[in-house]
């Protein structure tokens, strides 16, 4: 394991990183020692080790004689980060609870349509704002082409976003097309897993992802185009919406 990634969460820059592992390498050391670790400055040295401390992430020992410094020990990086998320839990449910006010400072209308447009990795934006839909008033629903969102996102991040959805219990409900199936874990169902799917009439194709979350309609293509859109519209969630339960009427659990 690499703890340089989880090291550059806590916004050091790469001397930083490189000053903290060579003191957890080195122990209790004079400057000396570690400028000649990294190669650089005493005078460079010097700031960066000042600016580790006050990240509190080494520890300096004014002695007599010249001073020392220690790096705190790597289960001090754990309450750092628990503080950083700590911080932006806060920041978030502050921002939420103030987001009507700041709508209206900004004289946003939630009754105005929005379109959106992403492309390549900027698709995954699309899934991460889902998760973030209030799971007591709101489901997610799909017309699912599971090869498609495969290709598009990859086995690993989708694994990843269903864990979140399930710890979130964000409910879901997906019409998916046999023919475009994918076989694996994250398409089995679970117990627990807040999911519910049927699948399409044999007839009924969809190459293209198509989600529907609060006033949002998401359609996303396959990984030759890479493309998706977002539709904010209520009337139009509404419309897709009761499109998507007259096909959930005609669609079977099993084919």
């Amino acid at each position: 394991m690499d703890i340089r990634n989880y090291l550059k969460q806590l916004n050091l820059s790469d001397k930083e990183i490189e000053a903290y592992l060579a003191l957890l390498e080195i122990g209790e050391s004079h400057i000396v020692p570690v400028a000649s670790k990294l190669k650089l400055p005493r005078t460079t040295v010097f700031y960066i080790l000042e600016r580790l401390r006050e990240k509190n992430l080494i520890n300096i020992n004014d002695n007599q004689t010249r001073r020392s410094y220690q790096a705190r020990p790597i289960r001090t990086v754990i309450t750092l980060l628990n503080n950083e998320k700590a911080n932006i839990d806060e920041s978030i449910d502050e921002l939420k609870k103030n987001l009507p006010e700041l709508d209206r400072q900004y004289k946003i209308s939630p009754f105005q349509p929005n379109v959106r447009f992403f492309k390549g990795e900027d698709i995954k934006l699309i899934y991460e704002e889902m998760l973030e839909i209030d799971e007591k008033k709101d489901n997610i629903w799909y017309v699912a082409n599971t090869n498609t969102i495969s290709d598009v996102f990859g086995e690993e991040y989708l694994r990843k976003w269903i864990e979140k959805r399930i710890n979130k219990k964000i409910p879901s409900r997906s019409i998916r097309v046999k023919e475009w199936e994918v076989e694996g874990e994250i398409n089995k169902p679970k117990p627990k897993d807040f999911r519910t799917y049927r699948f399409a009439p044999k007839d009924f194709d969809c190459p293209a992802h198509i989600v529907i979350y609060q006033d949002n309609v998401a359609i996303i293509t396959t990984s030759q185009e890479s493309f998706g859109t977002v539709i904010t519209s209520k009337e139009y969630a509404t419309s897709m919406r009761n499109w998507f339960e007259q096909l959930w009427k005609v669609s079977k659990e099993e084919i």
